[in-house]
């Protein structure tokens, strides 16, 4: 594992493989102060002229994984559709998990809307291109409780503008790409951007303990999404 340091930001480099998934960087900052939060070791881990980068270009947290899929693109990204949390048992449990730490940060229940489909729960779709589709949300992730989600702010242009103190914005994202041998490389990427110092301290304390097992989740659903383009 690789550590760099960009000035007040700190980038955790992690060119490892877990069941055939390139967990390629993780990232948090150490300052809400600085414009640009969190660098990835080698500027080919953080894609340039990416959709994301239309929505939250400047993430304070970070993580990034991808796997290589020998399918054509419209069966992965039909997978990418269809996956749900529920098609994982042992992703289920670290639902649960998370779930559970959450409750203990935040001291409040979680909110039990269920998820459709890869989306993270309650996630709003921002934008969808041929190679990337993006989602967002913009809630206070460490209280936890039924308040904690902004559902007025469910569109691209609602969450380009929001800035109002005490939140969180978050996007998640999908992009392929076709490598030399013609196979699909898919990446998910996760990025998080908080309004002000005051929230920015609250997530990073959050993300402590929860950022582990969103990872974890994350490479276990590009497994799932491989098998179902690869055999279903």
């Amino acid at each position: 594992m690789n550590a760099c340091a960009h000035g007040n930001a700190v980038s955790i480099s992690s060119p490892c493989h877990f069941a055939n998934v390139e967990s390629l960087c993780r990232g948090t900052s150490l300052t809400p102060t600085r414009e640009l939060f969190a660098t990835p070791c080698r500027d080919d881990w953080f894609m340039s002229a990416q959709l994301v980068d239309r929505y939250l270009h400047a993430p304070q947290i970070f993580e990034r994984h991808a796997i290589t899929i020998d399918a054509p693109a419209d069966r992965v990204w039909a997978a990418v559709d269809q996956v749900g949390m529920g098609d994982i048992p042992v992703v289920k449990v670290l639902m649960g998990i998370r779930i559970a730490l959450s409750r203990i940060i935040g001291g409040s229940r979680s909110e039990g809307s269920r998820s459709e489909g890869i989306a993270e729960p309650l996630f709003t779709l921002l934008c969808r291109s041929d190679t990337e589709v993006v989602y967002g949300v913009v809630a206070r992730f460490w209280a936890v409780g039924h308040e904690t989600r902004r559902t007025d702010i469910d569109t691209a242009d609602k969450f380009l503008a929001f800035a109002e103190p005490d939140f969180a914005k978050a996007t998640y994202s999908f992009r392929i790409e076709t490598d030399q041998a013609g196979r699909i490389r898919l990446s998910t990427e996760t990025r998080v951007r908080t309004t002000d110092e005051a929230s920015f301290r609250a997530m990073q304390r959050y993300w402590l303990l929860i950022g582990p097992f969103s990872g974890l989740i994350r490479i276990l659903l590009l497994r799932e999404i491989r098998r179902q383009a690869t055999t279903g």
